[in-house]
């Protein structure tokens, strides 16, 4: 024991003292402050205790500190209370790290544990916010319960970048192999990919998050507790922000809703469930990149295909134009297929790839797409809402719509499906 405490001594006592706020959603809040002389992790000043269950005890808080702090060793040192017998950990009463005893708190262990991880590794400068959540997700009904967490992106640091679809910090628990769950729950998994353009963009880039769609089979109710939905995990030392997570209901013949971070809802059969978790932050200040974005939709959604035309193209994120949609028309001999274009639509949008392209990667473009097409600038929207200025391909005259072939359909198809873009109009097809 005394050994470990001295390993944790010696190193906090080489590291600057620090304050950090980290915003929760719903107005919450955490705030913490280190000094290394008397080796003190103050956070006064954190919100209120909660009046829902994001409460964390003072023993989930005394966790995450310690798992940070075996995390930020240099060598593995024995698990005994060593670790924690020098620090002077402060927690103000009737807050959210110290709550009263007749405090909810289930969300405290799952949820607020992994925001205090976050507000440390930031105070020590290790690496950038990660997802900030577990995305707890459950349904049932008298017969059926399921309760799983779902992975997001981890943070970056000054050596690594983040990773994509992980288990971080306060969970680690792996998620039920579809088979088995469609065997023993009425549900279908329908997606279940990494979240292309997540993750924040630095010199480091933070991992993606994951996109998680589920189909209820019978009717359900279904729960989901959440972070990170109205706030977006940051970037440290000039790393970008990741996206934040999202929770959507799609009930059968009805328009998406999209539902808070916290949400019961009854589900009826036929309803999905879609769960976009967020990245983590970047780290660094990104690397200029020379080029100029390019809005790819159509074929060119395929990466395979993009990685094969322009291979020095880089993936930024997703976008969608507005008040467009996405037909079929003229003719490519190189695809011998009615090929994509789009039209002006004032109830439909287009999805899309939005990448950073060099001069080299324009010429080759422009050779290939420029029998059917002429480069013009548009303006799409991100996840995050900003605005954008892209150059596409339009066709330069007008055909009549027809049907694509079943290879070109497929490899639009897949294209949309990769970006976690839905394509039930593939049913109108």
């Amino acid at each position: 024991m005394t050994y470990t405490a001295e390993k944790i001594r010696k190193m906090l006592q080489q590291l600057p003292d620090r304050q950090v706020c980290y915003p929760m959603d719903n107005d919450r809040h955490l705030k913490m402050q280190f000094r290394k002389k008397s080796l003190l992790i103050d956070f006064t000043g954190s919100c209120p205790a909660d009046h829902g269950n994001f409460n964390a005890p003072p023993a989930i808080v005394k966790s995450a500190c310690l798992f940070v702090l075996r995390c930020m060793l240099d060598s593995d040192v024995p698990l005994n209370d060593g670790l924690g017998r020098l620090l002077n950990i402060v927690l103000p009463a009737n807050s959210l790290v110290n709550p009263p005893d007749n405090a909810a708190v289930v969300a405290g262990n799952v949820e607020t544990s992994q925001a205090i991880c976050d507000v440390l590794f930031e105070a020590f400068a290790v690496c950038a916010h990660a997802q900030g959540t577990m995305n707890n997700f459950s349904f049932g009904d008298s017969r059926y319960q399921y309760y799983e967490t779902i992975a997001g992106g981890s943070g970056a640091g000054a050596t690594h970048h983040g990773v994509d679809a992980a288990q971080v910090h306060m969970t680690n628990s792996r998620i039920t192999d579809p088979e088995i769950l469609e065997l023993i729950c009425p549900v279908l998994v329908r997606n279940n990919v990494i979240r292309r353009g997540s993750g924040g963009i630095g010199r480091q880039r933070g991992g993606d998050g994951l996109y998680r769609r589920i189909e209820f089979l019978s009717d359900l109710e279904a729960n989901i507790l959440s972070q990170r939905r109205t706030t977006r995990p940051q970037g440290l030392t000039g790393g970008n922000p990741a996206l934040a997570g999202r929770n959507i209901w799609q009930r059968t013949g009805q328009p998406m809703e999209l539902l808070a971070g916290v949400a019961n809802v009854n589900v009826k059969a036929g309803d999905q469930l879609s769960i976009e978790t967020p990245g983590g932050g970047g780290y660094g200040i990104p690397p200029t990149v020379e080029g100029t974005r390019y809005f790819a939709y159509g074929s060119n959604l395929d990466p395979l295909q993009m990685q094969q035309r322009c291979p020095e193209a880089v993936f930024v994120e997703r976008a969608r134009l507005a008040n467009h949609r996405l037909l079929f028309c003229g003719y490519s001999k190189i695809k011998e297929s009615a090929v994509a274009n789009i039209t002006a639509d004032d109830n439909s949008t287009v999805w899309g790839a939005v990448y950073l392209l060099t001069a080299n990667d324009w010429q080759t473009l422009d050779k290939i797409e420029g029998n059917l097409y002429r480069r013009q600038a548009i303006e799409v929207i991100t996840d995050d809402d900003r605005k954008i200025t892209v150059d596409t391909y339009v066709m330069h005259t007008s055909y009549p719509e027809n049907k694509p072939s079943d290879r070109y359909w497929w490899q639009v198809f897949k294209g949309l499906s990769l970006l976690n873009i839905d394509t039930s109009f593939a049913l109108q097809r």
